[in-house]
């Protein structure tokens, strides 16, 4: 019984591996180019330079969420 909830500890952990795997290589595009684009802020219009830093710091987030999560597996 013990050996089959390390089994399933274990399975949980890689999948949790894949799952951070997966959604931080598209999110680091996302703040990636989001850098680039704040970068050049002042050329855009106000609302559009919210809407930046909004994506930026949010990605920022979820990215430091994932870094959190993956210390604790």
């Amino acid at each position: 019984m013990v050996q089959i909830n390390i089994i399933e500890i274990q399975s949980l952990k890689e999948i949790c591996k894949q799952l951070s795997h997966d959604i931080r290589n598209p999110l680091s595009r996302i703040q990636i180019l989001s850098q680039v684009l704040l970068e050049d802020i002042d050329k855009l219009p106000n609302e559009s330079q919210i809407y930046i830093e909004m994506i930026s710091s949010a990605s920022k987030e979820i990215l430091n969420a994932l870094e959190d999560i993956m210390k604790t597996i």
